[in-house]
C-alpha cells in the first residue's frame, strides 16, 4: 500500500512538472526599452491565464537564445524577429509581434557609390546577435558581399551612434532603423548616402509558441497574448512618452497580419534576408 502511494505521488508530480511552461524572453542588448520587461508579472500573469506554473527566463545573449530555438528547451519565446525566424523553422508557431514593421538601411558616407566601394573599410554595427547585426549580414548577402569586405567591425551596444561616427568620420558605414535613419538627416542635415534597405521585419518583440503544446493552454495563449488584456510590460514593448513619463504598450498582431513576412523561415529568406 505505501509503495503504491509512493508511486502514485511521484506520478503526480511528474504530470506536474509536465504541466509547467517555460518562457524565454530574449532581449537585443542594443534595445533598452524591451530590457523592463518583467518575468514576475509575466509569469505571473500566463500562470493566471493558462492555469499553470510557469518558468520564465530573460537573456542578452541572443546567440545562445537562438540556440536553444533549434533544440526546442522552451515552450514560449518573446523575442526580437530574428530569433523567431530561427524558432519558427524548429517547431514553433507565430501568435504576433508588437510593434509595426520596420525597415533596416546601410548607411555609408556621402562618396559611396555602392556596397563594393566600402571594401577595407570600417563598419558600426550593433553586438553581433542583435536584429541589426543580422540584418546587416543579411542585406550583404543579397547584394553579393559579408562583412569580410569591411577591414574592422566595430560591434557597440548603443544603436544611434552609427551614424554619428559616420559623420564625423569615424567609420564608413553602419545599419539604423529607416525612422532613425531620417529623424537624424532632419535634424543635423547629414550628408550620409543610404547604399541599402532591407525588406519589412515585424518590430518590437514576436511571441512564438510550441507547435506541440497543448492545444487547449495553446488557444488560451493565443486569445490572451492577442486581446487587449494582453497589453502590458510583460509583453508588450514599453515606450516612454517625453511629455507624460507614461509608458504605452502594444498588443501583439495576429499571425495573419505578419504571415507575408515570415519568410525567415524558408531557406531562401534565411540566407538572404535574416542572415544566418
Amino acid at each position: 500500500m505505501k509503495r503504491s502511494l509512493v508511486v502514485a505521488l511521484f506520478a503526480g508530480a511528474a504530470a506536474a512538472n509536465a504541466a509547467d511552461l517555460t518562457v524565454m524572453v530574449g532581449v537585443d542588448p542594443s534595445d533598452r526599452e524591451s530590457m523592463v520587461i518583467s518575468l514576475m508579472d509575466l509569469g505571473g500573469t500566463l500562470s493566471r491565464v493558462t492555469g499553470a506554473a510557469v518558468k520564465a527566463q530573460k537573456s542578452q545573449d541572443l546567440g545562445d537564445v537562438m540556440r536553444s530555438t533549434r533544440t526546442g528547451e522552451y515552450d514560449i519565446y518573446i523575442a526580437p524577429a530574428h530569433v523567431a525566424a530561427s524558432a519558427l523553422s524548429h517547431g514553433y508557431a507565430l501568435i504576433g509581434s508588437t510593434d509595426p514593421d520596420e525597415v533596416y538601411e546601410l548607411v555609408a558616407k556621402p562618396a559611396s557609390g555602392g556596397p563594393a566601394d566600402l571594401k577595407g573599410g570600417k563598419i558600426y554595427l550593433t553586438q553581433q546577435d542583435s536584429v541589426g547585426a543580422y540584418i546587416a549580414r543579411g542585406m550583404l548577402n543579397e547584394y553579393g558581399q559579408s562583412l569580410k569586405m569591411f577591414n574592422q567591425v566595430l560591434y557597440r551596444k548603443t544603436a544611434g551612434a552609427g551614424l554619428f561616427a559616420i559623420d564625423t568620420g569615424m567609420v564608413d558605414a553602419t545599419v539604423a532603423k529607416q525612422a532613425d535613419v531620417e529623424s537624424w538627416v532632419k535634424q543635423t542635415k547629414s550628408p550620409s548616402k543610404v547604399l541599402l534597405k532591407s525588406r519589412p521585419v515585424p518590430g518590437g518583440m514576436t511571441v512564438v509558441v510550441k507547435k506541440d503544446l497543448n492545444e487547449a493552454t495553446r488557444k488560451k495563449l493565443e486569445a490572451w497574448f492577442l486581446s487587449s488584456s494582453g497589453t502590458m510590460s510583460g509583453i508588450g514593448r514599453v515606450n516612454y512618452h517625453s511629455d507624460t513619463g507614461h509608458r504605452r504598450s502594444f498588443p501583439a498582431r495576429s499571425s495573419s497580419m505578419h504571415r507575408r513576412y515570415w519568410r525567415c523561415s524558408s531557406r531562401a529568406y534565411r540566407s538572404s534576408t535574416c542572415g544566418w
